[in-house]
């Protein structure tokens, strides 16, 4: 089977559960990630089924910097709070974090290893903003380099540099990757998130910028097998998240 995963954090407990069902009841997985997708990607290459609680344990580890972001309920409440939390704190830099602090705690976790070490069949796309070109990674990349790429969205950071190259995610553009095989299956939870109407420029351009994204994922999957939620989740980090996930996969495979 070929999985389609990109996304955001908001995604992160709700898109697990998808991926936790499908690699327990399918034997061959290949994935096409970008983005926070990506991560989950990277966890499930390592560890197979039990991905998951690796993963938790990942974030939830002492000096990682996503910790603090996805333990705090406003700022993952949704992007319009993020970015105002960025303002009150008066950061000067689009970033939630230091880059450089992140990298280090990614080198400390993953030390040298490059792609070429996972044992499941993964593609990571980026996208170069000179260039404008969507780029799969090749497994040389070390893993650390690659998730400082797939990371590298506001309002955490700008972009990431590597080899003279500004990367970003290219789910940033379209939710998800934009290259995968023709008989792919779509996992997507950003595609269902709803934001209030916009209050101030911020807003505005935060909603534009989704829109534009949405408006992208659409016409790449409009011929697709799409999972998505049914229903709008009042909270996105927590196991409610995860188990709705797990049941809308579960209804989708029951019927297939």
């Amino acid at each position: 089977m070929n999985l389609v995963m990109g996304g955001f954090f908001e995604g992160f407990y709700w898109e697990s559960g998808v991926l936790e069902f499908l690699a327990k009841h399918e034997e061959n997985l290949t994935i096409y990630t970008s983005s926070v997708g990506s991560l989950r990607g990277l966890f499930y290459s390592m560890y197979g089924e039990n991905f998951f609680g690796r993963l938790k344990d990942f974030i939830n580890k002492k000096n990682n910097p996503i910790k603090d972001i996805i333990s705090s309920f406003e700022l993952y409440n949704n992007l319009y709070a993020q970015t105002t939390a960025l303002i009150r704190l008066g950061r000067g830099k689009m970033s939630l974090y230091e880059p450089q602090i992140l990298k280090e705690f990614l080198k400390d976790y993953f030390g040298k290893d490059t792609l070429k070490s996972l044992n499941k069949d993964i593609n990571f796309e980026v996208f170069e903003l000179k260039s404008k070109k969507v780029v799969n990674l090749d497994k040389n990349t070390s893993i650390v380099d690659m998730l400082m790429m797939e990371l590298a969205f506001p309002p955490y950071y700008p972009y990431y540099l590597y080899e003279d190259g500004y990367f970003i995610p290219s789910s940033f553009l379209s939710l998800i990757p934009q290259k995968f095989s023709s008989d792919s299956l779509i996992i997507s939870f950003d595609s269902n998130l709803d934001y209030p109407i916009p209050k101030n420029t911020v807003e505005i351009l935060l909603k534009v910028s989704y829109s534009r994204s949405l408006k992208n994922y659409q016409i790449l999957t409009e011929k697709f097998t799409k999972i998505e939620p049914k229903k709008n989740l009042t909270s996105y980090f927590d196991m409610s998240a995860f188990f709705d996930g797990q049941s809308r996969i579960k209804e989708w495979w029951d019927n297939k």
